[in-house]
């Protein structure tokens, strides 16, 4: 149970409610039941001894005083004393004051080296005339002892019963909120695998749950149409543009080659070119994007050489890199470099890589590419040393068309290297981080299964 989850807390919340309202039972419990105690041992006592002195009224007046008291007892010791208060028969406890004076009334106590009593004198005239005090005592400390006995029994049973009402409401909280954890697990499984066609199981029973996994699929259905309509904008816009891009480059090479220009005209239209041509690698990359959405679902599975792929992508952008003196080298550790891919797609995401740190390199940097075996996995690391990357923006890298710094590439690069680079790892059941300082670099790493994806 993590320290802050919400069973943790709710649990505890529970738990001490409870506790606290059985503690506060327990001790009015307490409280009346010394009071009930006291009152109870009132009324004992009095009792005790109008028996006692119903007793002498039904025998004899010839009948003794003496041996009587011993048929009283129920805790309470009786005594009988005569009318100038001499001890006539009875008992009373062995450190109770014999000089206690005899006084009609009410109950009181009698107290003496830590001992107390409960007193009670009654003074009668039986039939022969003869005047009486009866005498009740009943020891306070067995009244104490019957209250520490409830003290123990809570001091056991207080814990006992937090403990079994925290674990009873902590079983109630984990099966009420099972279903939040399996609309947890499956969001997250949708976040990770990028499937919004996927959907939340709904409950049977229509409570709060069912209304909010309804809410949760809504709102999934309305995002995947959304996605879907994007998805479909840029591939129709892509193919849209595609044509009149070709005839603007196709014109500016007839102008260029066939017509004879004033110097000036012809450097207008060679920008028109180049403007042109970095357009139609944004059409082209949209259109590969728009292919891979497509393709992801059904990957053309085969073994991919690693060594091979990281050579010719590094021949291809050779001369590239030699623009800005920027040195390729590939240390390879595997042992085994074959893995199963999608070819097509393990190829673009070595170009995006290498690619992007050729154009945020530094003239006269390097790019190193090593390949390294994790068990069942590779490890790619594309380590470079140019411009880096500041901490607040590592995240968004990720996302497409964002741009750490757009007017160092020259508008060459569309920000959409690293969207693809992470689309092709997680379609491939793999993984890609960033490990970056401004000025000092970054090391971009892959991790990629050998064959389960």
């Amino acid at each position: 149970m993590k320290i802050h989850s919400i069973k943790f807390k709710i649990t505890c919340w529970y738990t001490g409610i409870i506790t606290l309202l059985f503690g506060v039972i327990f001790l009015c419990a307490l409280w009346y039941l010394g009071r009930y105690s006291e009152e109870a041992v009132s009324e004992e006592i009095q009792d005790e001894a109008g028996d006692l002195l119903e007793n002498f009224y039904g025998d004899s007046p010839d009948f003794p005083l003496e041996n009587r008291t011993l048929f009283f007892d129920d805790g309470v010791m009786l005594s009988v004393y005569g009318e100038d208060s001499e001890f006539i028969d009875g008992i009373f406890p062995e450190d109770f004051p014999e000089d206690t004076p005899l006084m009609g009334g009410a109950m009181r106590k009698v107290r003496q080296q830590g001992e107390s009593w409960f007193v009670y004198d009654r003074k009668a005239e039986l039939s022969d005339g003869q005047t009486v005090w009866i005498r009740g005592i009943y020891s306070y400390s067995s009244l104490v002892t019957d209250n520490l006995w409830m003290l123990r029994l809570m001091a056991v049973l207080f814990p006992l019963i937090a403990v079994f009402t925290g674990l009873i409401g902590y079983r109630m909280l984990v099966k009420a909120l099972r279903p939040v954890l399996l609309i947890t697990e499956t969001a997250n499984e949708i976040t990770s695998s990028m499937t919004l066609s996927r959907r939340i199981p709904v409950p049977m029973n229509r409570d709060e749950i069912y209304e909010l996994c309804r809410t949760f699929n809504q709102m999934l259905e309305s995002l995947e149409k959304n996605f879907q309509r994007e998805r479909q904008f840029s591939s129709d816009a892509a193919h849209e543009l595609r044509t009149p891009v070709s005839v603007i480059l196709s014109h500016c090479e007839y102008c260029l080659e066939e017509l004879d220009l004033p110097e000036e005209a012809e450097d207008e239209i060679k920008v028109i070119q180049k403007k042109a041509r970095q357009m139609s690698e944004l059409v082209s990359r949209l259109l590969e994007i728009s292919r891979s959405e497509r393709k992801k679902d059904s990957l053309e599975k085969e073994e991919v050489d690693l060594i091979l792929l990281a050579e010719s992508v590094a021949e291809e952008l050779q001369e590239k890199a030699e623009q800005k003196e920027i040195t390729i080298e590939i240390d390879d550790q595997l042992k085994n470099p074959v893995i199963l891919a999608d070819m097509s797609m393990m190829t673009r995401l070595f170009i995006n890589l290498t690619d992007n740190a050729v154009a945020y390199g530094r003239k006269r940097g390097y790019l190193r590419i090593h390949m390294t075996e994790e068990g069942d996995q590779v490890s790619l690391r594309f380590e470079d040393n140019g411009i880096g990357i500041p901490l607040e923006e590592q995240e968004r890298i990720w996302d497409r068309f964002y741009q750490v710094d757009a007017g160092h590439t020259r508008g060459e690069n569309f920000g959409l290297g690293l969207f693809m680079v992470r689309q092709i790892a997680e379609w491939h059941k793999g993984t890609v981080s960033v490990e970056s300082r401004p000025g000092r670099g970054s090391t971009f790493t892959v991790i990629l299964p050998r064959k389960n994806f």
